[in-house]
């Protein structure tokens, strides 16, 4: 804000001067401006790998709530994103999160932080697939899945005299049917 206030009040004849700020500053911008279109051009990327939004990776501040989404972690972290200076930590924790999220080590998290503009077109193009969130609720104990219970049967396992969908015993009426109308052929008589 100082400078532009000092610029205002200077009353040079210099044309070269204003030329020359106004040339720096249009450089600047095209360099932003294809950085961010690199940037999240790769983050739309990772998003498609792991099954989010592709688009919330071209809007600043929801491409966070992706990479958020990405890692399975509570909602806290998501809110931190957004605090002033915490927010510095929080993005750290959650690169590093989003890193294990695609089989790769701590130190990759912190690679995709530091020098994102090496790590994350190596997330987005090679060969690295999704995992799953790091911190998913519907795995472990105490986690929200009807077999966490004890004493509830995992998934492909049945109690004893049950049978999977699609198999049932010899003979046994499959849902949905009637018992064949007497005379038709099948109905366990001769007619």
């Amino acid at each position: 804000m100082h400078l532009l206030a000092v610029l205002g009040r200077t009353t040079s004849s210099s044309s070269a001067d204003t030329g020359a700020f106004l040339a720096f500053f249009a450089v600047v911008m095209v360099i932003s401006l294809v950085a961010y279109v690199f940037y999240s051009y790769c983050l739309m990327k990772i998003f498609q790998k792991a099954g989010v939004t592709g688009w919330f990776a071209w809007i600043p501040y929801v491409n966070y709530y992706g990479l958020w989404q990405m890692t399975g972690r509570e909602v806290l972290w998501l809110i931190l994103l957004f605090v002033p200076y915490v927010n510095f930590v929080a993005l750290f924790v959650i690169f590093i999160d989003v890193a294990k999220s695609f089989g790769k080590s701590t130190g990759y998290g912190v690679g995709l932080t530091l020098l994102g503009f090496v790590f994350l077109p190596m997330l987005a193009f090679g060969d690295s697939t999704y995992l799953g969130p790091v911190h998913d609720k519907t795995a472990g104990p105490g986690a929200k899945d009807p077999f966490a219970r004890p004493g509830a049967y995992p998934p492909g396992a049945y109690p004893p005299g049950a049978y999977p969908p699609g198999a049932y015993p010899p003979g046994a009426q499959l849902p949905g049917t009637y018992p064949p109308a007497a005379g038709a052929p099948g109905a366990g008589g001769d007619v």
